[in-house]
C-alpha cells in the first residue's frame, strides 16, 4: 500500500532542541524547513490580543491569551497569496523604514519587496490574484495622511510585458465621501479574463475582474449613467454587500438590508465571480428554512449567519446557508465556488460541539442535505479559527490554540494552549506547521526572551505554507535579550513515499 508522509526540517533545529529541549522540540526539528521571506515587519494586525487574566492559560508568565471568548477573526488583517504562492501580499506598519505608516507590501520570490501604496495612511485587507495579463489586487485604503482611517476600496493592477500598457496602476474604485461617514471595506477579488469576438472570427481577451466588498455607500445607480444624479438602491446608507464588475464599470448591490444596526462583513468570492458568501447578523432571508430542522426559519435571533449570493440569468439570488446558535465567522470559499470553510462556536451538528469551542466547519453547495454541512475539527479544549482552503478542498490551513499533534498526542488531545499554532488539515489529519507550546514558551520567558507569537497561516499548496512569527529560533538572535521582531516565513514541506 502506498501512502504519503510529510517530513519537515527546521533551520537551526539543533539550536531549538538545545534551547528548550523536550520531545516536542525534537519533533519540530524533524518536521520543518523554514525560510525567512521578509525583513523586520510590524504586522498591521499585530498577533496579540493580550488578556493576562484569561482562565485556563496555565502557569506561563508573560504569555497572554490570544483566542479568548472575545476573539473575533475579523480583527486580523488579511495575508493573501497569488498563483502558486510566489507573491505574498500583506499589510505592515513598518514600510520603507517608516514605522507607523501602514501600507500594502508585496513579497515576490526572486524579486525585491515592493510597497504598493507608500502615500496611504492605513491600507490593509489585500486580496490578490494573477490573471493572463499580470496581477490584480483589491485592498482597503485611504488617500489621507498617515493615520487616516481607510474608507475606500482600491484596485492595484500590474501588467506584464512591453508596450504602453505595461506597468503598475492603483485606482480608487469606490470614491466615497469620507466626510459624510461613507466607507468600504473587506474586499475580495476574482481576477477574471473574458474573450470577446470582434469581426471575422477575431477574438480579443479583456480583463474582467470582479470585486466584492461591504459598504454603506449608495453605489448601485441602476442602468442609468454613473454620472447621473439621484439616489440609488441604498439611499439610507446602510451596510450592504456590493459587487464591482470591471467590463460593465458599474456596481451591483447584492443585499437589501433594512436594519441600521446590522453587521455585514468578510465576503468571499469564487474564481469566476459568480458566487459570494458573507456573514451577517441581519435577517436577510426571513423565509429561509433550515433543511435539517424545519423549525428554524430565518435569523430572528440576530446571530451571525452565512449567506450565499449566486449569479443567475435574472440577476442574482440570495439565501441563508447556516442556522447556528452562535456566530459563524471568517468564511473562505474555494476557487470553484463549491465549498465554504468557516469557524464557529455553535453546535451546528447537534452533539458535535458541546463545549462551545471555535471549531472549523465546511458547507458544500450541491450536496444532499445530510452531507451539505460537515464539522472538520472536534477538540476537548482550544479554539480553531481562520480556515483557508487550498487548491484541493481536502486540505486547508488554520489557526488554533488546541494542543498540536506532537509527542504522540492526537490533535486537541492535550490541554488548551495560550499561544496559537499554524496548522495544516489534510484528509482528517492535522500537521503542526509553526508555533510553540506553552511549556516551550515558558522556557524562552525564563531565559529572558519574549514569548513567541505566530500569526495565522496562508497557503495555496500544502508544500508552501506562509505565516508570520517573532520566533527567535527561526531568525538568528541578532538582539540578545531584546524582543524579537515579527517577520514573514515560508515553511516548505518535502513529500516522499514508501
Amino acid at each position: 500500500m502506498r501512502w504519503e508522509r510529510w517530513a519537515w526540517t527546521v533551520v537551526a533545529g539543533a539550536t531549538l532542541a538545545a534551547a528548550i529541549g523536550g520531545a516536542a522540540a525534537a519533533d519540530l526539528a524533524r518536521r520543518y524547513r523554514v525560510r525567512r521571506l521578509s525583513g523586520v515587519t510590524d504586522m498591521a494586525g499585530a498577533p496579540t490580543v493580550p488578556d493576562p487574566n484569561a482562565p485556563d492559560c496555565g502557569p506561563v508568565p508573560g504569555v497572554p491569551e490570544l483566542l479568548g471568548a472575545a476573539f473575533d477573526p475579523g480583527r486580523w488583517d488579511q495575508i493573501d497569496l497569488a498563483g502558486n504562492g510566489r507573491v505574498v501580499a500583506y499589510a505592515s506598519n513598518a514600510t520603507a523604514g517608516s514605522p507607523g505608516t501602514r501600507a500594502i507590501v508585496l513579497l515576490r520570490e526572486g524579486a525585491e519587496t515592493s510597497t504598493v501604496a507608500e502615500a496611504a495612511g492605513d491600507d490593509d485587507q489585500p486580496s490578490v490574484q494573477f490573471d493572463a495579463f499580470g496581477l490584480r489586487m483589491a485592498f482597503r485604503g485611504s488617500t489621507g495622511a498617515a493615520g487616516s482611517t481607510p474608507s475606500n476600496v482600491y484596485l492595484h493592477t500590474v501588467t506584464r510585458g512591453a508596450g504602453d500598457d505595461a506597468g503598475d496602476e492603483t485606482v480608487n474604485l469606490t470614491g466615497l465621501d469620507t466626510s459624510k461617514g461613507r466607507r468600504a471595506f473587506d474586499p475580495a477579488i476574482a481576477a477574471r479574463v473574458r474573450s470577446r469576438g470582434v469581426t471575422s472570427g477575431i477574438e480579443v481577451r479583456e480583463r474582467d475582474a470582479r470585486v466584492v466588498f461591504v459598504s454603506n455607500g449608495d453605489l448601485d445607480k441602476g442602468p442609468r449613467p454613473p454620472s447621473a444624479e439621484g439616489p440609488g438602491r441604498n439611499p439610507a446608507n446602510l451596510l450592504q454587500v456590493f459587487l464591482w464588475r470591471e467590463q460593465a464599470a458599474r456596481f451591483e448591490q447584492l443585499t437589501a438590508n433594512t436594519d441600521a444596526t446590522a453587521a455585514i462583513s468578510r465576503p468571499t468570492i469564487s474564481g469566476d465571480g459568480r458566487f459570494v458568501v458573507f456573514e451577517s447578523n441581519a435577517d436577510l432571508d426571513p423565509a429561509a428554512v433550515n433543511p435539517r430542522d424545519p423549525s428554524q426559519v430565518g435569523n430572528p435571533d440576530r446571530v451571525r449567519q452565512l449567506y450565499l449570493w449566486r449569479e443567475t440569468r435574472r440577476g442574482g439570488d440570495l439565501r441563508q446557508i447556516t442556522w447556528s446558535d452562535r456566530d459563524c465567522l471568517a468564511p473562505r470559499m474555494t476557487s470553484d465556488g463549491r465549498h465554504v470553510l468557516f469557524c464557529s462556536r455553535g453546535d451546528l451538528l447537534p452533539g458535535g460541539n458541546p463545549d462551545g469551542n471555535f471549531e472549523v466547519f465546511r458547507w458544500s453547495r450541491g450536496r444532499p442535505v445530510a452531507r451539505r454541512l460537515a464539522q472538520l475539527t472536534e477538540t476537548d479544549e482550544g479554539d480553531s479559527v481562520l480556515p483557508r482552503p487550498l487548491r484541493n478542498v481536502r486540505r486547508f490551513v488554520f489557526y488554533s490554540t488546541a494542543m498540536p499533534p506532537l509527542g504522540g498526542l492526537d490533535f486537541g488531545g492535550g490541554p488548551r494552549q495560550c499561544g496559537p499554532s499554524a496548522l495544516l488539515w489534510t484528509r482528517g489529519r492535522v500537521r503542526h506547521v509553526a508555533g510553540l507550546l506553552d511549556a516551550e514558551n515558558l522556557q524562552l520567558v525564563i531565559g529572558g526572551s519574549d514569548p513567541v507569537f505566530t500569526g495565522p497561516p496562508a497557503a495555496v499548496f500544502p508544500s508552501k505554507i506562509h505565516f508570520a512569527t517573532n520566533d527567535p529560533v527561526l531568525d538568528p538572535p541578532e538582539r540578545a535579550g531584546a524582543a524579537s521582531a515579527v517577520r514573514f516565513h515560508m515553511a516548505r514541506a518535502t513529500r516522499f513515499r514508501r
